[in-house]
């Protein structure tokens, strides 16, 4: 081998180290930012996994709440219907009294 073919070999190698090296480090930097991604996303998904909990804890708290609600509205359901019975007794009463006040006054108002 003459001198130089055994430059352009050196050459040739000193060449594809530093390709070879300057490819290593792009690689280890490309490491780098998919291990801080990494972090990002956990650390966001640990957040998301949180408020997943917390929303959890809302709609259970509004179940509650709405069972608590139906609950009440058939309450006022049973009384409105306790209510209408009664006024209609009180109604026919009404007009039982009505009808004794005109017998005894002489009926249809006028006086006897």
């Amino acid at each position: 081998m003459t001198s130089e073919e055994m430059e352009r070999a050196m050459e040739f190698l000193l060449d594809h180290h530093a390709k070879f090296a300057a490819e290593l480090q792009q690689s280890r930097d490309d490491m780098q930012i998919i291990r801080e991604t990494q972090r990002d996303f956990q650390s966001q998904l640990g957040k998301l996994g949180e408020a997943v909990i917390a929303l959890t804890g809302m709609v259970g708290r509004i179940a509650e709440a709405q069972i608590r609600t139906d609950t009440r509205v058939a309450e006022i359901a049973e009384a409105q219907v306790a209510m209408t019975a009664r006024v209609a007794e009180i109604a026919e009463r009404l007009n039982d009294f009505i009808v004794v006040v005109e017998r005894y006054i002489g009926g249809n108002g006028k006086k006897s």
